[in-house]
């Protein structure tokens, strides 16, 4: 399943969840793309990630103490990219421990 809204405006995608039960059959990436094909004049995603993501990251996170190494040690960075969403905006991480999600935005 996932959640998002995107803004013609803006061309901005926001997803907010995407979540699959089966791991490693790249069914997100198939429901990613799937988005983007609805939405092809997308140039900038902002994202939140959580469970297996938000632990990728903060794995890294403690290791390295850089957000941007973090970020691309995730499978939500890799589908991005991808799917040719290669820029990192840096300063729109927010890291929220508390409720553990991990906000950013990537452009092409």
């Amino acid at each position: 399943q996932i959640m998002m809204k995107y803004n013609k405006d803006t061309k901005r995608l926001h997803i907010d969840d995407l979540y699959v039960e089966i791991k490693g059959q790249k069914i997100g990436t198939a429901l990613f793309l799937k988005v983007l094909e609805k939405y092809p004049e997308t140039i900038k995603i902002w994202s939140s990630l959580g469970l297996d993501n938000y632990q990728a990251f903060m794995d890294s996170y403690k290791i390295y103490k850089d957000k941007v190494r973090a970020l691309k040690n995730t499978p939500a960075y890799k589908m991005r990219v991808k799917a040719g969403f290669t820029k990192i905006d840096e300063d729109s991480f927010d890291i929220d421990t508390e409720s553990q999600n991990v906000d950013f935005i990537m452009y092409k």
